[in-house]
């Protein structure tokens, strides 16, 4: 059996069969005081609205919140910014705003190339992406990325700058920059 090096900073996960739900919870009351919007696109980038069966093209600007879906074909890439948090896929990703409060930004990518960068993060906020390998919780401002290898059931996280910790099955593991 090779042994594969892991840079610092970098957490390479091979794990079979987490999953993380999709079932949300229906939005009542008033909107969200805050929304993600696509501050940019490049490609053939697609929106489909919570609750919705039919994707569409995103067009920039469109608004962004708890149950939107956004994927980034072949090609393709997008940006979302909401407050001080950019967060930037890259072709041939699917992801899902699972939540988006005044307090928590959670995002749910299937596959893909995710960045997010965390200019600012203030007492009581949280920003999480789950994975189907498990939860990462972004613990301090700084640079993150997530590629979701679904043909391979392969995760690879990359601490660019900050802090993060993976959680799954009971276990967690503390990713640091540097």
């Amino acid at each position: 059996m090779s042994r594969i090096p892991l840079l610092p900073g970098c957490l390479l996960l091979a794990l079979a069969g987490t999953t993380f739900a999709q079932d949300l919870p229906q939005p009542a009351g008033n909107p969200p005081a805050r929304v993600a919007r696509l501050s940019y696109l490049s490609g053939n980038v697609s929106y489909q609205a919570w609750g919705d069966s039919v994707w569409s093209m995103a067009t920039l600007n469109y608004p962004v919140t708890t149950g939107d879906r956004v994927y980034a074909d072949r090609g393709a890439r997008a940006e979302l910014q909401v407050g001080a948090l950019a967060v930037r896929l890259s072709e041939g990703t699917d992801l899902l705003m699972t939540s988006l409060t005044d307090q928590l930004m959670q995002l749910g990518i299937t596959q893909g190339t995710l960045r997010v960068t965390v200019y600012q993060l203030a007492p009581g906020d949280s920003v999480e992406v789950d994975t189907p390998h498990g939860a990462l919780a972004l613990l301090a401002p700084g640079e993150y990325r997530v590629d979701a290898l679904s043909y391979k059931d392969v995760m690879i996280v990359t601490v660019l700058r900050g802090t993060l910790q993976w959680t799954a099955g009971g276990v967690a593991q503390t990713v640091q920059s540097g």
